[in-house]
């Protein structure tokens, strides 16, 4: 039986889940370089040898860290020096993020454009990093891969279940219904949803998963409240200033909760604004270094 026959039979994502089996494999090295960041007597030197196994991963980290996202005057030629410059955390995200890109190579379809799709991920994740670093908030990297991340499990419906997929579509357009709604409709769980447990399946860090399962609920509902509220920032600016696939869906009103964190931040919503959509006109670079 078919992933398409299964979910419209009972809605049950377990089902779903457990007929496609295993979800695609990221790299042990994702776990291995998260064990090794969390363990005080390892060392960069540690961590750069453990990473250098795997000679195509360190050749996309090393296409990244050179990209104008970061803008470095100078060439970074190695792992132990990247990691040195940008910390352990912004390395593991762009481990992470290229092994979830690699892990979905979906064609192209009239409702699903993989390219679109990536756009608005790290648009999103430069707006939601634009606001965390004005909050001044310690865990930047956390609120930017959260972000990248946020809509993976739309990569699952357009992999495996491209039937509902394009009655998601349809329903959106003819019901003008929300994109999570018409979901909702026709799978009987939206993307969040089946995101948490790939997240979770993945043994992704428990806020990662967490947020990635409220970005479409109030802040109100998980206790990483600040850091989702960023995601959800993120989110709307990347749909407002059109990055990505925007134009196909509705934008969705952000509730004044989310809108209050801005307010300590201490800045003209007009400069606040502006120095947003500066960090989102990057997201390009760290886009097409992971595509290359």
């Amino acid at each position: 039986m078919s992933p398409n026959r299964i979910l419209n039979d009972n809605g049950n994502l377990e089902s779903l889940f457990g007929h496609i089996g295993e979800l695609p494999s990221l790299s042990p090295i994702i776990l291995k370089v998260e064990n090794a960041i969390n363990n005080q007597y390892v060392s960069i030197e540690d961590i750069s040898r453990l990473i250098m196994t795997d000679q195509a991963l360190v050749a996309k980290i090393l296409r990244v860290v050179n990209s104008g996202f970061y803008g470095f005057k100078h060439k970074i030629s190695s792992v132990t020096h990247a990691i040195t410059i940008m910390g352990l955390n912004s390395i593991k995200n762009i481990v992470l993020a290229s092994e979830v890109f690699g892990a979905f190579p979906i064609k192209n379809s009239v409702v699903f454009d993989r390219y679109l799709f990536w756009e608005h991920c790290l648009s999103s994740a430069c707006a939601a990093r634009a606001v965390a670093k004005m909050l001044k908030m310690e865990n930047i990297e956390i609120v930017f891969i959260s972000a990248i991340l946020h809509d993976i499990g739309k990569l699952m419906i357009a992999k495996y279940l491209p039937v509902q997929l394009n009655k998601i579509s349809v329903f959106a357009i003819t019901k003008e219904m929300d994109i999570v709604d018409a979901e909702r409709e026709v799978c009987g769980y939206d993307h969040s949803k089946i995101g948490q447990i790939m997240a979770e399946k993945w043994y992704f860090p428990e806020i990662l998963s967490d947020i990635i399962a409220a970005h479409h609920e109030p802040i109100t509902n998980t206790p990483y409240k600040k850091e989702l509220a960023c995601v959800k920032l993120g989110n709307f600016f990347s749909k407002v200033f059109c990055f990505g696939n925007a134009d196909k869906e509705e934008i969705q009103v952000v509730e004044p909760e989310v809108w209050q964190i801005l307010d300590d931040i201490g800045d003209t919503k007009n400069n606040i604004y502006k120095r947003i959509f500066n960090e989102m006109l990057n997201s390009s670079e760290f886009l097409n270094s992971l595509i290359h």
